[in-house]
């Protein structure tokens, strides 16, 4: 009797060494390996149907995979997704390859992990009517975005005409402005992108007189992550990267559900959303694999920051040159396919 209780009273003091030694490490325990929070990063952006796409895949792979959270800060045009990208507490942007040069000549460290699309017709320059083709620009008004993607189309327009930036009248507004400009006749062209591109023809007696369809793989809208991501966070890249193959299936597999998810994001009509596609070559991860390459072997993307960086340079978007090959991260398409 007298062994039963003494190890009834082993049993209760071991229970209460237990509980004590739970109750003394209960918060350290919530910090480490029993509650593991999601790794929280923001990606800025600007309205454009790939990017919307991305942002769904991220969405749909989060809401099953718990261990990153990632928020879009939404902005309204180009020139502030980048702003916000510069800022400190900013991973990522979705943005063209002309924004990232961009921002790397501005001091930014980078990484481009990610190819989401080029354009084949959706980035052109609008015109007016009575403007029958590129030469007819000469001495006219021509509304850009400085320092955008957009502005680059127009001096490819203006470089197939033979015509110098000096031999037309460049305003420079932000994105409302030129739509408003246009709409009211106060510039006979503006260089944008769709939807705006159909909206500014249909509504303001214009037609477009260049689209990127004539200078193909030269607008190429990337993925790019701070550096210190790239370098500390591989397994963030190849979320986003997997959310990416994810959303492609998504878009091929369900096109009905696809396009109205990409309705309720960003408003625009399903049948314009439709119309914009033909203007844009989605790249899935086979084409990022040729488009990347290797280091030793490097791809087209390569080939398409060299031609973006010479005519940034040559019109004094940029005031010297950068090591390209330094830009592209390489390693997380490669692990995609090793995986």
């Amino acid at each position: 009797m007298k062994r039963k209780k003494l190890a009834l009273i082993w049993l209760v003091v071991a229970c209460l060494v237990i509980v004590s030694v739970i109750v003394a490490n209960l918060d350290r325990w919530k910090g480490g390996f029993q509650v593991r929070q999601p790794q929280s990063f923001t990606i800025a952006k600007a309205w454009w149907p790939v990017w919307d796409t991305f942002q769904i895949g991220v969405r749909q792979r989060e809401e099953a995979i718990r261990s990153f959270r990632t928020s879009f800060l939404q902005t309204d045009d180009y020139v502030s997704a980048l702003k916000q990208f510069q800022k400190e507490e900013t991973n990522a942007a979705t943005l063209t390859i002309f924004e990232a040069i961009l921002a790397a000549s501005e001091g930014t460290d980078l990484k481009i992990v990610l190819l989401l699309d080029y354009t084949t017709g959706s980035d052109g320059v609008v015109a007016k009517k009575s403007i029958g083709s590129l030469i007819d620009l000469k001495g006219k008004r021509i509304g850009i975005e400085q320092g955008t993607i957009a502005h680059f189309t127009v001096l490819k327009a203006l470089e197939k005409a033979g015509l110098d930036q000096t031999e037309v009248q460049l305003v420079n507004l932000d994105l409302d402005g030129l739509k408003q400009a246009f709409l009211h006749n106060e510039v006979d062209a503006v260089g944008t992108y769709e939807p705006y591109m159909s909206e500014l023809a249909h509504q303001g007696n214009g037609h477009v007189v260049f689209s990127s369809r004539e200078i193909p793989r030269a607008i190429c809208d990337v993925l790019f992550v701070k550096e210190s991501v790239a370098r500390e966070h591989p397994d963030a890249i190849d979320h986003w990267i997997e959310a990416w193959n994810d959303a492609l299936n998504y878009k091929g597999g369900e096109p009905e559900k696809y396009v109205q998810a990409l309705n309720r994001l960003n408003g625009t009509p399903i049948s314009d959303l439709k119309d914009s596609f033909e203007g844009i070559f989605f790249t899935n991860l086979a084409e990022n694999r040729m488009a990347f390459g290797t280091p030793e072997r490097p791809g087209y993307l390569l080939d398409s920051l060299r031609e973006m960086e010479k005519f940034m340079l040559e019109y004094g978007v940029i005031q010297q040159g950068l090591a390209l090959e330094d830009l592209i991260e390489f390693e997380g398409v490669r692990r995609f396919f090793k995986n």
